[in-house]
């Protein structure tokens, strides 16, 4: 008798471990089936039908790897409203958006499309942030309430700037802002994907307070400004000079990666697998040479046969300012692509640019027709601006977009084809 007692426990936990187990996989489902469908309203056109069925998937495995407990109706809503909000505060253009002004001389979906792995791991970090929460303990509580309430008051009290008061998206009235960042933030403080749901470290939030003492940018900047903070409380700056990035952020991922940079759109992570393919800010002035390889300048004190000299001994470097004149340095070429979007450039393989090199590679380029930085500008890339490929000695590949020159000083976008080792 005592053995049959136990065969049946045997097998009632047997089948409730395996309808417990039916239970995490349908919230896995449901979870990913939310985010697949958050991104195909998106409508990306770099981002095919099997690419996101396959990204689906993942997020599916994702949920079931770190999904703790069931959940229940309340927190399974939450979830998924969080999860449309999260999508759309990181990707915020639209498809088909052309904007190639914000800066880096990109926008639109094209911006969208280089920063996508960026995009699609920082979504992950959140959704872990959301089915790992646990819960506070009664001084953690007390910090988080305090906060909020701080925060509340912040923007109530902030004063308006009438007409001048910025606007966090067109149609919106000035006389509008103040309710809207407030509802937004109290929607964040219900979101258990954002990281205003959970109370901020004591310095980061003293920090944050500090700023807004300083100056203020308008009311929904100062929310931005928020949801900015308790992102970068949570990933601590160090200075790595002897890193590729000069910097390291220090914080947990529930996967495999690096942080590199924090940035304010969305806010996101940025992230070293994506480092290549996205890309970076290149700024070269008379003193400066960059290196297009790893995509960061150098500051050379010499000039002429004793910079060749210096370039030699460093083993990198390509591009150098010589007033309206880009020059190649240490061995290597440069030719104009016939392109005028990433997507396009992305199209190139390796031989053809390799092939452009050969027909018409030079040791410099004019960019006295670029427009300057400041100003306005069309938003189409019909004032001057143009791609080139650079391939330096040792025969590696870079795509750069020159976008801006103006008191000395050249601004262009630059991506490795062949990156470092």
């Amino acid at each position: 008798m005592k053995k049959q007692h136990l065969i049946a426990f045997a097998l009632i936990s047997f089948a409730l471990s395996g309808l417990a187990s039916a239970q995490f996989e349908q919230d896995a489902a449901v979870i990913a089936d939310r985010y697949l469908t958050a991104m195909q309203r998106k409508g990306y056109s770099f981002l095919s039908k099997d690419e996101l069925l396959r990204r689906r998937d993942q997020i599916a495995l994702f949920t079931a790897k770190h999904l703790k407990q069931r959940l229940n109706e309340p927190t399974r809503t939450a979830i998924l409203e969080g999860i449309d909000r999260c999508i759309n505060r990181l990707y915020r253009a639209p498809a088909g958006k052309i904007h190639y002004s914000n800066g880096f001389g990109s926008g639109g979906e094209e911006w969208m499309y280089l920063n996508d792995r960026d995009y699609f791991l920082t979504f992950q970090y959140h959704l872990w942030v959301g089915l790992t929460h646990s819960v506070l303990s009664p001084d953690d509580i007390q910090r988080r309430n305090t906060q909020r309430q701080w925060m509340r008051q912040y923007l109530v009290n902030l004063p308006t700037r009438g007409i001048q008061e910025p606007r966090p998206r067109k149609g919106k009235r000035s006389g509008e802002v103040r309710g809207w960042a407030i509802g937004e933030m109290e929607k964040a403080f219900a979101d258990p994907l954002h990281l205003l749901s959970e109370p901020m470290p004591d310095d980061g939030f003293v920090k944050l307070q500090d700023r807004f003492k300083q100056f203020s940018n308008g009311i929904a900047s100062d929310f931005h400004a928020m949801e900015v903070a308790a992102l970068v409380s949570r990933f601590v700056r160090k200075k790595d000079s002897a890193g590729r990035y000069g910097q390291k952020f220090l914080g947990q991922l529930p996967f495999n990666d690096t942080v590199v940079d924090l940035w304010g759109n969305g806010p996101s992570l940025y992230f070293a697998s994506n480092a290549d393919f996205r890309g970076n800010l290149g700024l070269l002035n008379p003193s400066g040479v960059y290196d297009v390889i790893r995509c960061v300048g150098m500051q050379a004190k010499p000039a002429g046969v004793a910079m060749e000299d210096w370039l030699a001994k460093e083993g990198r470097g390509e591009l150098t300012l010589d007033g309206s004149i880009i020059r190649a340095v240490r061995g290597a070429k440069i030719a104009n692509l016939s392109v005028m979007n990433w997507f396009d450039a992305d199209k190139l393989s390796e031989d053809q640019l390799n092939a452009s090199i050969r027909n018409n590679g030079l040791d410099h380029i004019l960019i006295n027709k670029l427009p300057p930085e400041n100003g306005l500008h069309r938003e189409d890339r019909s004032e001057g601006e143009f791609f080139i490929v650079v391939q330096n000695c040792e025969r590696r590949l870079a795509v750069v977009n020159m976008h801006n020159y103006e008191f000395g000083q050249v601004m262009f976008w630059c991506r490795p084809r062949t990156p470092e080792q």
